[in-house]
């Protein structure tokens, strides 16, 4: 809560947004005991990676984007893990990634991929170790950021029609697992993140006077 309360009070929005992946290692006998992770949720193309960037940056914490740390643990693209191993795998691969990344001593924001929040076992160590936080965006904003080169790399992405099903069937999950962040096209990384640090500090207050957070 301290590097929370530090980045509000220092206004938190200059700096440029970089993504960096950043090499962590699993020390024996790590444990979630004390920590707090974020958890960034949301659908494909919602800016995960480049706000948990800058917002790690503003808290002072370690980043981490749950599809790199996948790629380089298969030593494959995410394209090439569901071509060669099946969704199943992935999300098997996906869940103990995250179990990793949650059971670590220290503080985490951690992008995850679009569809971890709709697994149950995910939301509960989510919720178990930390918050998440929905990036809501419009599909229409989502399809402009995804070109057409940028839709090849997304396993999922069939066309626009199909992508918008799976986006309307997955907003159900992305709800019930954490606090949602409204994003319109035209919002800059630095005020997406400043939003997620209010949030998070409204739900600390509420949580500390015995209200449930929304």
């Amino acid at each position: 809560m301290g590097r929370l309360r530090r980045a509000l009070d220092s206004g938190g929005s200059t700096g440029r947004s970089q993504v960096i992946e950043q090499e962590l290692k699993d020390p024996p006998g790590a444990s979630a005991a004390g920590s707090g992770k974020i958890f960034l949720i949301g659908f494909m193309g919602a800016g995960k990676s480049t706000v948990g960037a800058r917002l790690a940056q503003l808290l002072s914490i370690a980043f981490v984007d749950l599809d790199s740390r996948l790629e380089e643990q298969t030593n494959m693209s995410i394209p090439e893990v569901f071509a060669e191993l099946g969704e199943r795998e992935f999300r098997r691969l996906e869940s103990e990634a995250l179990r990793r990344l949650s059971m670590r001593a220290e503080d985490l924001v951690i992008a995850t991929g679009g569809g971890t929040a709709t697994r149950q076992v995910n939301v509960e160590l989510m919720r178990a170790t930390g918050t998440a936080v929905w990036l809501d965006l419009p599909f229409e904003t989502i399809l402009e950021r995804l070109d057409v080169a940028g839709r090849g790399a997304r396993p999922l992405f069939s066309s626009p029609a199909e992508a918008e099903a799976l986006y309307r069937e997955r907003r159900q999950s992305y709800a019930a697992a954490g606090i949602r962040i409204a994003v319109a096209a035209g919002d800059p990384v630095s005020a997406v993140a400043d939003s997620i640090l209010r949030a998070l500090d409204r739900a600390g207050s509420s949580a500390s006077n015995g209200v449930r957070a929304p």
